[in-house]
């Protein structure tokens, strides 16, 4: 990532009503547009348009006893109306898509940086995509194996019953038949590997294991899954 991408770090003041409406500020987590004065190669200076993604952001109120020069020129290149109410600090680190060794930015002007949308969400989900070949699951989300249903294959001593510390809880008493089938065989398949054939028992994981839980809605699959994890950690 250090070879293509550079990071900087932003500073602007802020109204006490501009504060208010933190949604529409630059922020981490968001895609920023970028109006930057620079010139290449000697030519003459231009304003150069580029994305940008927050990383870091915070607001802070404004001590002008502290102010550094930077604070001092956005103030003067305030509108009048505005420089006496610039009572708070935007501090915030973008990443910016590496330039050429050519381009000279010019930082004795203002950056202009006004926010797109809020992106982290959506690349959470392509990072995930990204990462799944690190993960332990991998092969078991690649190429996952039909389901066998576990009590079908497990001494009933132990298919059939949760664990003493969490039977009594009222969560596991309002489930229906379907429901703790669920719970009892996915907690004993993430918890066990498939034993070998002609092998009675279930051994302890050797690599970890995956299992999806599906039904329409209002078929209580939260409540299923909330019962699931007691049952798995009391494991």
């Amino acid at each position: 990532m250090q070879d293509r991408w550079s990071e900087y770090r932003l500073l602007g003041l802020l109204t006490d009503r501009e504060k208010m409406n933190e949604w529409f500020l630059p922020s981490d987590g968001k895609l920023c547009r970028l109006e930057i004065r620079c010139s290449n190669a000697g030519e003459r200076e231009a304003i150069k348009v580029v994305f940008a993604y927050g990383v870091w952001s915070r607001i802070r109120p404004r001590k002008k006893s502290a102010d550094v020069v930077y604070a001092k020129q956005l103030e003067e290149a305030s509108i009048p109306g505005r420089r006496n109410h610039l009572n708070f600090v935007l501090e915030i680190t973008v990443l910016v898509k590496r330039m050429s060794p050519l381009v000279e930015i010019n930082r004795s002007k203002p950056t202009v940086c006004r926010s797109i949308a809020r992106i982290k969400p959506m690349l959470r989900n392509f990072l995930a995509v990204e990462n799944l070949p690190h993960s332990p699951l991998f092969t078991s989300i690649v190429c996952p194996s039909r389901f066998l249903s576990i009590p079908a294959q497990t001494p009933a001593a132990v298919a059939d019953y949760f664990r003493p510390d969490v039977v009594n809880l009222k969560l596991f008493q309002g489930l229906n038949p379907s429901q703790t089938r669920v719970v009892k065989s996915v907690a004993h398949y993430c918890t066990s590997d498939v034993p070998s054939a002609g092998e009675g028992r279930w051994p302890a994981p050797t690599q970890p294991h995956i299992s999806l839980i599906h039904g329409p809605p209002g078929t209580g699959k939260t409540s299923t899954i909330a019962a699931l994890i007691l049952q798995v950690l009391e494991k």
